[in-house]
């Protein structure tokens, strides 16, 4: 894993996956309910594979989540059970949401905002 995001003391997100593999998606994201105490896989085999970051958006009660990969701009409205494939932009590994509908993405030599109209 790559990377964690929390939206509160209990549920959280964990991604990643294999870089010299990157189309591979196979448990690359999982989540907690009891504050990483147990994981549970989410999407094996279903998502746009391998993630470097994943964010909750603010004030969803960690429902809707953004993850970015090399190759890849993913979003779910499921707590990260189902993702859909919103970008095949290539070279951002961080993101971070700036408000309920931006989200800002960075990369070698390159930073990105992107609006949400969903």
């Amino acid at each position: 894993m790559y990377s964690v995001d929390f939206y509160d003391d209990h549920f959280g997100i964990a991604a990643g996956g294999d870089y010299t593999k990157q189309e591979a998606n196979v448990n690359n994201i999982a989540t907690t309910h009891d504050g990483g105490e147990t994981w549970q896989i989410q999407a094996s085999g279903q998502n746009a594979g391998y993630t470097t970051c994943v964010k909750i958006k603010p004030g969803s009660k960690g429902k809707e989540i953004i993850a970015v990969g090399d190759r890849h701009i993913s979003y779910s409205s499921d707590f990260g059970k189902t993702w859909k494939k919103i970008s095949d932009e290539k070279g951002f590994f961080v993101c971070e949401w700036a408000d309920a509908s931006t989200v800002v993405f960075a990369g070698n030599s390159r930073i990105a905002v992107l609006k949400l109209k969903f």
